[in-house]
């Protein structure tokens, strides 16, 4: 038989072993056994009155009970596309909670280092320092944190990524992937260290140097 590259739940017909049903009933199924039935149709404009014809043959062989699915290769992709969109969706809004946290924990630690280092920032300004340098310095840091974030998840998933086959899930690395991680990474260490970054630039010289 030819290759027909499809699968259906699971099943690949072109992996499968073919033997007549009445052999399978009698040595392997058994009589209690509900079968699985795939048809292929001529092409696809004559898969509607296909399933149609299908569904005439099933109800008149049930006696109109409705105890059987019928489906087709359409249907199974249209659901299959409607799952990964949900799964988008969901790891999307998890993705972004997760930035979202540790960015929050990105600017209080940039907090605790502005508070901690106002006499530095006061001697800086003293010496002639900008209020641009001091922004640039804070800032720098926090891209430094955030980046180094990025490259310590980036590390971990490559570690869990082959591990993920082992509990049934399996998932694809990409270039692509690593490379949008570390431009949020810096995405976020921007956005969450400007404003500690500014906070520390405004800060006067005067007050800064008697900070104790």
């Amino acid at each position: 038989m030819e290759r027909l590259g499809d699968s259906s739940q699971g099943v690949t017909i072109d992996e499968s072993v073919i033997i007549p049903y009445s052999v399978a009933e009698k040595y392997i199924l058994g009589k209690d056994v509900r079968p699985r039935i795939t048809a292929l149709a001529h092409d696809f404009n004559s898969v509607p009155a296909a399933i149609r014809e299908i569904e005439a043959v099933l109800e008149r062989t049930h006696k109109g009970e409705p105890d059987y699915i019928v489906r087709d290769a359409g249907s199974r992709l249209a659901a299959a596309q409607d799952s990964a969109r949900t799964m988008t969706l969901l790891l999307t809004i998890v993705g972004t909670i997760v930035l979202v946290v540790g960015g929050i924990g990105i600017m209080n630690v940039m907090f605790v280092s502005v508070k901690e280092r106002t006499r530095e920032i006061g001697i800086l300004r003293a010496i002639g320092a900008k209020k641009r340098d001091i922004l640039l310095e804070f800032l720098l840091e926090s891209i430094f944190i955030s980046v180094t974030g990025g490259i310590t998840g980036v590390l971990l998933g490559s570690v869990l990524v082959p591990l993920s086959q082992y509990v049934g899930f399996e998932a694809v690395p990409s270039i692509k992937g690593v490379v949008l991680g570390l431009v949020f990474s810096v995405i976020a260490g921007t956005v969450f260290g400007y404003y500690p970054a500014t906070k520390a630039a405004n800060l006067s010289p005067l007050e800064a140097l008697r900070y104790e």
